[in-house]
């Protein structure tokens, strides 16, 4: 039986924007042949077709834990799934300059008792958030050929 799943991811009630949604196997291993995948919009609406009971499916976002889930599970078409959010810590990170392999002094970093972040040490946060959303976008599109 081909089922038509839709539904919303949240956190917290709120809904989700950008969560990537895919047809995957039991460990959300993206599946190919055919390739389904959605995204969630503004509002947290996804829509999935094209998938049967013996798959599962597997929502992954950055920030927030992956959760994968069998459609058997699903009763009704129509289906809100929750997200956790997930919490890293790094205890140091150090930057090597390409040319001259030494590392280099970083102004401005943060540590637990600081109260308030530099404008750079933000946009530098964010840039590397950017980098690993698209890093896993990639990872979701292109097969992995062993």
């Amino acid at each position: 039986m081909i089922r038509n799943l839709k539904g919303l991811i949240l956190d917290d009630k709120k809904p989700i924007e950008f969560a990537v949604i895919y047809r995957s196997d039991i460990n959300g291993k993206l599946i190919t042949n055919p390739t389904l995948t959605s995204k969630s919009d503004e509002n947290g609406f996804w829509i999935l077709n094209g998938l049967s009971n013996t798959d599962y499916i597997t929502v992954r976002l950055v920030g927030y834990d992956t959760k994968t889930i069998s459609v058997a599970n699903f009763l009704s078409d129509t289906i809100n799934i929750p997200l956790k959010k997930s919490s890293v810590i790094l205890e140091e990170v150090e930057i090597i300059d390409k040319i001259d392999k030494t590392p280099k002094e970083i102004p401005n970093v943060v540590t637990p008792t600081t109260k308030k972040m530099s404008k750079s040490l933000v946009k530098n946060i964010l840039l590397v958030s950017g980098f690993f959303l698209i890093a896993s976008i990639i990872y979701l599109i292109i097969p992995n050929k062993k």
